[in-house]
């Protein structure tokens, strides 16, 4: 005795899902989140097998053409009880129409996280001292720099740690210093070039003249 057919009129139970593999005659479907289970057993021994998601446009197909990943509809002729039932106890399926509408796309890999951005440094002496501003022969180049110190933080020493704070009254002319600015290698190099002023985050007095 087969399963229950519905009645006439009854419209027919469509399960939609992945197959996960392929067998002979049956094929094992992970189906969608509105089914009572997370996966399925489709038995096609009887079933017509189309490749496509219309019986008008879709072309006929075999078993072998069928692939892992794949998304499938599967039209069924029981019951909905009984073919919740038979999910449930893991009954392979009879299937009508099988509708194979093609692979799922390949996942999308992660976009690689960009490399941490290096502080662009400017390393000279100190050539002369405005305002808030001081200009800075650059080291082992023939070209200079106008820092921008109005929001700097002015440090005396090599190093953050044991360096002491300053300010640009303390700053003298032909102090070597290095400067870690906000803006990019390619900025800082036109920058130079144009005279415009670099905005300066910390800078270093790592050796006041005469000493």
């Amino acid at each position: 005795m087969g399963p229950a057919q519905p009645a006439a009129g009854t419209p027919p139970i469509v399960l939609v899902g992945v197959i996960q593999s392929v067998g002979s005659s049956q094929i094992t479907v992970a189906l969608g989140s509105d089914a009572p289970a997370s996966t399925a057993t489709f038995d096609l021994s009887s079933a017509r097998l189309l490749a496509g998601k219309s019986s008008l446009t879709a072309t006929s197909v075999t078993i072998p053409d069928l692939h892992a990943r794949d998304r499938v509809y599967a039209v069924l002729s029981a019951t909905p009880g009984v073919v919740y039932a038979e999910i449930k106890a893991g009954t392979p399926l009879p299937v009508t129409t099988l509708y194979d509408v093609g692979a799922l796309p390949a996942p999308t890999p992660p976009t690689p996280t960009p490399p941490a951005s290096q502080p662009v440094v400017i390393a000279g002496k100190i050539a002369s001292i405005g305002a808030e501003q001081i200009t800075v022969s650059v080291t082992d180049t023939s070209a200079t720099a106008v820092l921008d110190l109005s929001n700097a933080t002015i440090l005396i020493g090599s190093s953050s740690i044991d360096s002491t704070r300053s300010t640009v009254a303390d700053l003298k002319t032909g102090d070597r210093v290095y400067a870690v600015v906000s803006v990019g290698a390619g900025s800082v190099s036109s920058d130079e070039q144009s005279g415009t002023l670099i905005p300066v985050t910390t800078l270093y007095d790592i050796m006041p003249a005469g000493t």
